[in-house]
């Protein structure tokens, strides 16, 4: 017999199983006008899917593809066996726990099953929970099962109570695990709702609520502060002066709503549709509609422009009603800005040799000595905040506008917030305590933006 054929015979199909637990390369994820294999995770599926909602301190292995799952080892060394803990994490309970006697060895099994959204569950994986009115148990997952909605991912779990952590052989699993938690993170469903990851560190989440408590009471205080109760304008405080800032006060009717501020229908607003200085690009556009690019082209200076020199038909100088002096107008000291619009044919009012200086700010007068905390931030030393108006730049110094100089931390707070990068709530936490020791003057013109940014630090982006 030949030890070679001629025609060599079809190869033997691999009959191996695929390994389950393989996860999907990224060439096999396809997707096309009627069909999408990849797993997404759902955003504001939690909010809406049905069972009971079951708050749960969940402790969740950390492991590789290596590594052993298996029931918390109390003799193991806790570097060998590492959990992430998530509290408050929510279940939504499919069906109520159930007791079943076992007549052989006399004992009680108490189990159940839920749906889990946003954390990729394993069999042995634990969580704690109030399991009577003033006990709380200890829970162990027994069986793990992915469903799909659409495309959209969540996992069912089965499991099993081990028993009321006072007990001494479940208080010991329980001291286990904690000693075993490696990273801890809180559960915030409001913010899966809103699309963006319910997951926050403790510290993160600490300052979250430090924040979102401070927002209603700061924008509460800028209304008293600053509202005029005779007029019913927010008023730039100054001790001889009655000056307008209307780009500030739009500023502020745009980023607090009346959730915040109930009264805020009673403030009166004196219209720039008729000046087209005042409605150009500045910081606060920039910030109110989040474009970064407009910063180039934003009036950067400020002056103040006494109601007297504005035309018959503006509603600034028709405005006889308010006793208004002043309003912050755009200063053109910059030429070549000046020049671009004066080439556009809006001449009729040219501000030019009628500004005045921001000249003895109400900082100097209130508080002469004042001076900006400085802090230590592992960078070096940064001050909190800066004078309003310093070097004649509208609010902002010149290292925002020009990048010349050193940035304050709440200006490292707002470029990142145009440049849409994550907040440091730590940082914001800081400027935001510090906020209520500020001269009136950096209090009326910080106060909205920081509105700002603590409402975009509460519903986040992490």
């Amino acid at each position: 017999m030949p030890i070679a054929q001629l025609k060599p015979t079809a190869p033997i199909p691999d009959t191996t199983m695929v390994d389950p637990t393989q996860v999907i390369r990224e060439k096999d994820i396809y997707s096309t006008a009627t069909v999408d294999n990849a797993v997404h995770a759902p955003q504001s599926m939690l909010a809406y899917m049905e069972g009971m909602a079951w708050p749960v301190d969940y402790y969740s292995q950390v492991v590789s593809k290596h590594d052993d799952i298996r029931e918390v080892d109390i003799g193991q060394h806790a570097a060998l066996q590492q959990y992430t803990k998530i509290s408050l994490l929510e279940l939504r309970v499919q069906s109520e726990l159930s007791q079943s006697y076992d007549n052989e060895t006399g004992l009680t099994t108490v189990t159940g099953n839920a749906v889990i959204i946003q954390v990729i569950p394993n069999q042995y994986d634990y969580f704690v929970t109030a399991a009577s009115v003033t006990e709380r148990a200890l829970f162990m997952v027994t069986s793990v099962e992915r469903k799909t909605y659409n495309n959209q991912s969540v996992y069912q779990i089965e499991y099993t109570m081990v028993g009321y952590i006072d007990s001494p052989t479940v208080q010991a699993r329980y001291t286990a695990l904690e000693d075993r938690t490696i990273r801890e993170f809180v559960f915030n469903k409001e913010r899966l709702a809103n699309g963006a990851s319910p997951l926050l560190t403790k510290d993160d989440h600490h300052a979250a609520l430090q924040l979102q408590q401070k927002l209603s009471e700061m924008v509460q205080q800028y209304y008293q502060f600053f509202n005029s109760a005779l007029y019913r304008l927010l008023l730039v405080p100054d001790r001889d002066r009655l000056i307008y800032d209307p780009r500030l006060a739009e500023f502020f009717r745009s980023v607090v709503d009346s959730r915040l501020l109930p009264d805020l229908h009673r403030l009166n607003y004196i219209s720039m549709d008729k000046e087209f200085y005042l409605s150009k690009e500045s910081i606060l556009t920039c910030l109110r509609d989040r474009t970064p690019t407009l910063l180039k082209s934003a009036l950067p200076k400020v002056g103040l422009m006494a109601r007297a020199h504005f035309r018959t038909n503006s509603f600034l100088g028709a405005a006889n009603c308010w006793a208004i002096e002043y309003f912050a107008y755009p200063d053109f000291a910059d030429t070549v800005l000046k020049a671009r619009y004066e080439t556009r044919g809006h001449t009729l009012f040219n501000p030019s040799g009628l500004l005045e200086p921001w000249t003895d700010p109400y900082t100097q007068t209130e508080n002469p000595t004042w001076v900006s905390t400085v802090v230590e931030l592992g960078d070096g030393p940064i001050s909190l905040t800066k004078p309003v108006h310093q070097g004649g730049y509208y609010i902002f110094s010149e290292a925002l506008y020009e990048g010349v100089g050193a940035l304050s931390l709440m200006e490292k707070l707002v470029l990142d917030y145009l440049h849409q990068r994550p907040l440091n709530l730590k940082h914001l936490v800081i400027v935001v305590k510090d906020y209520e020791h500020w001269p009136s003057l950096e209090m009326y013109y910080y106060g909205p933006i920081l509105f700002l940014l603590i409402q975009e630090a509460i519903h986040g982006f992490y």
